[in-house]
This record gives structure tokens, C-alpha cells and sequence, in this order.
């Protein structure tokens, strides 16, 4: 398995993420800084993480797709509705390829999701 190259920056790990994965990336941090009260943003694993109180959230470029990674599962509704519209999920995780749209309510949902609902 390749090792990730070390970054140090969100900056840094956007310049060395696939082309079509950076406006997405951008989108999903400044989503993420607009719906948040100034979560802590660092680099951990070789990928951008936005620490909050409840919760840690972080995004990572593939070859054809970002993830939006959250330390809580989403709720089967939530899971439900994202693969309705066309997005892949995991028990953590939203999927967006390149060619899609950011989803912003199920976004939006993903950042208010707390541990202690």
C-alpha cells in the first residue's frame, strides 16, 4: 500500500489531491467553518480534520471522489436519503464523486450531528 505523502496544511493537502477532488474539498471545509464555531483544523493521518466538542469531522480526495468523514455513525435516515439522491455511504462517510454536487443538507446534517443526540 502506497504511504500517504506528509502534509502539513490544508493548503498543502489540496495542492497534492486530484484536480477534480479540490473545489469539492474547499466547498466541504468552508461548509464545515460557516455551520461550526470555530472548530480546530489540523492535519492528522495525512488528511484535513475540523475537531469540534462533540465530534471530529475530516475530509479526504481518492481517485474519483471525496469523503466527508464523521466519528459518529449517521443515522439510517440520513445514510437513506444520501443514497437516494445518488451518493455512496458508509457507516462514517458521505462519498461525492467528482461530477456531483455537494449535497448541503445532508452536509449540513453530518455537521450538526452530535454524539449525544
Amino acid at each position: 500500500m502506497p504511504k500517504k505523502p506528509i502534509v502539513h496544511s490544508f493548503e498543502e493537502y489540496l495542492n497534492i489531491s486530484q484536480v477534480g477532488a479540490r473545489p469539492l474539498l474547499t466547498a466541504l471545509k468552508d461548509q464545515i467553518l460557516s455551520e461550526t464555531s470555530a472548530p480546530e483544523e489540523k492535519i492528522s493521518w495525512g488528511q484535513p480534520f475540523f475537531i469540534l466538542p462533540d465530534k471530529k469531522l475530516s475530509t479526504s480526495a481518492y481517485k474519483d471522489h471525496v469523503s466527508l468523514q464523521t466519528s459518529v455513525n449517521l443515522p439510517d435516515d440520513l445514510i437513506t436519503t444520501a443514497n437516494q439522491a445518488g451518493y455512496s455511504t458508509g457507516q462514517k462517510r458521505l462519498n461525492i464523486k467528482f461530477d456531483q454536487a455537494i449535497p448541503r443538507e445532508v452536509v449540513s446534517k453530518i455537521i450538526k450531528q452530535s454524539e449525544n443526540p
